[in-house]
């Protein structure tokens, strides 16, 4: 894995060389999908991006996509809660490929998720959700601004986040994360 490879920056380049301009709303609490695939920019807390990610995690979920490729980014495998690991069981049940990363800070229980062990980097700094299939584009990358300090109030956490549903950038993404972590 390329130590210096960030999936935040990666989708704003890709963006940029498809011609999307990143449209920079306002701060983001709930996710309302909307038609647009154009990429957003927007700054966000702690609650923002669980509600986000957990809208995404539905959606694959609901809509049973076999040909999923999920890659998923947690800074630490430690964040993957019981609760977190529940859904993502669901998720590996059925997606084509599941790929779990963090720093190594705890084990991972879900037995269909390929775990990429992170040790230093943008992407211990990164909480992502890529979803590619036929069915469904989803792509939502966060460069968490304040970290996982001890003692430090978890849920004022916050990030500097973009999202899109445009194929194109989600396609050259997940490509990305393929090659990374050798498919």
């Amino acid at each position: 894995m390329d130590k210096t490879f960030s999936v935040y920056e990666h989708t704003i380049s890709v963006a940029r060389d498809l011609g999307s301009t990143v449209q920079q709303i306002g701060g983001v609490d709930r996710y309302e999908p909307n038609k647009s695939a154009s990429p957003v920019g927007f700054g966000t807390r702690l609650n923002g991006m669980l509600h986000w990610c957990r809208v995404v995690e539905k959606l694959v979920a609901e809509r049973d996509l076999r040909d999923a490729e999920v890659y998923v980014g947690f800074e630490k495998l430690s964040r993957l809660r019981h609760q977190v690991q529940a859904r993502y069981k669901v998720i590996g049940a059925t997606a084509a490929r599941l790929v779990v990363f963090g720093a190594p800070d705890a084990e991972v229980k879900v037995t269909t998720a390929q775990v990429v062990p992170l040790l230093g980097g943008p992407l211990c700094e990164e909480w992502f959700l890529v979803v590619r299939s036929s069915g469904y584009s989803a792509l939502i990358a966060a460069r968490d601004l304040d970290g996982l300090k001890e003692g430090s109030w978890q849920k004022a956490r916050r990030f500097v986040a973009v999202a899109t549903h445009d194929p194109k950038i989600v396609d050259a993404t997940a490509a990305a994360l393929a090659v990374a972590v050798g498919k």
